[in-house]
């Protein structure tokens, strides 16, 4: 049996070192996401995704916004990009906030083909990040058009 043959005897039984592998999401500067958000107003989304999943990875992202009582996500846009391992790539979308009463969650979602840890094939993998913004209180008339739409 030779050197080669135990290692790969051994890596099939999981006991040597396998590399961590994940992707990283955040805002860019999340100091700088809006407290608040006037409906049908464009605001700007920057995030960051840095690729350490030790291969080229295609990642799809979706960009939402969904109030607290809502049951639905309002779809702000999307996209996809590919990275090399240890790639990084910075994207801003400018997004139109729909009528949404109190507080608004916009939410950027990522999926990717992934190996989660254990595993040693390519599984579909999410994540997101999101922050709150509230919007003023729509007046009762401009609601009940909004809520008949």
């Amino acid at each position: 049996m030779g050197r080669p043959t135990l290692a790969k005897q051994m890596d099939d039984w999981l006991l040597l070192p396998r590399p961590e592998r994940v992707t990283e999401l955040y805002f860019v500067d999340y100091r700088q996401l809006s407290a608040s958000a006037t409906p049908e107003t464009e605001q700007t989304i920057s995030f960051a995704v840095h690729n350490l999943e030790h291969q080229t990875t295609t990642y799809r992202y979706t960009l939402t916004a969904k109030s607290e009582d809502a049951e639905e996500d309002h779809m702000l846009g999307g996209g996809s990009f590919t990275l090399d391992h240890d790639g990084s790539k910075e994207t801003s979308r400018t997004v139109t906030i729909p009528k949404l009463d109190g507080r608004v969650a916009v939410k950027v979602s990522l999926e990717y083909e992934g190996i989660a840890f254990g595993d040693s094939t390519p599984t579909l993998q999410t994540q997101s990040i999101h922050y709150w913004a509230t919007t003023p209180n729509m007046p009762d008339s401009d609601k009940e058009n909004h809520d008949g739409a």
